[in-house]
């Protein structure tokens, strides 16, 4: 493992947390809820859970970005990555957001994948496809996938 990081988004954390506080209320004082009714909180309950949380691993072979208990995972083979170089996330495309395709100007169509600040680290893949990995080690992430890439 040549590098590990993860970042956890506190406003994120306490927007979830208000969320899963909302969804546990609302649904306590239902008297026979189904079993379909409760998998669908745990799963609910489960994703939400997921998002405050980023990890960013890098080997020799692969970069591995992953939310929370590893769902969703994303993994770029570092033969396929074109350039690197650090980055700011324009701030109306939200905080937290997860893997979404956004319209940045000169750039086209962008996978933004972070969970807090606007830091991010711009891989260019040789396929053309365009992703903002969210970090609060910017320089860290850019020097090491230099480094890796050649």
């Amino acid at each position: 493992m040549i590098f590990k990081h993860t970042q956890i988004g506190y406003v994120s954390s306490g927007i979830v947390t208000l969320v899963i506080l909302w969804i546990y209320f609302y649904f306590r004082p239902m008297d026979g809820m189904g079993i379909g009714t409760a998998i669908f909180l745990f799963i609910v309950v489960f994703w939400f859970a997921s998002f405050p949380i980023l990890r960013v691993t890098i080997d020799d072979d692969n970069m591995r970005v992953m939310r929370g208990f590893g769902f969703p995972r994303y993994r770029f083979s570092i033969k396929e990555i074109v350039s690197v170089q650090k980055t700011r996330v324009p701030w109306a495309y939200g905080l937290g957001v997860g893997g979404k395709l956004w319209p940045i100007k000169g750039k086209g169509l962008v996978h933004i994948i972070s969970t807090s600040g606007r830091d991010a680290v711009e891989v260019t893949m040789k396929d053309g496809k365009v992703f903002f990995i969210g970090t609060d080690v910017p320089q860290k992430l850019e020097a090491t996938l230099n480094k890796v890439i050649g």
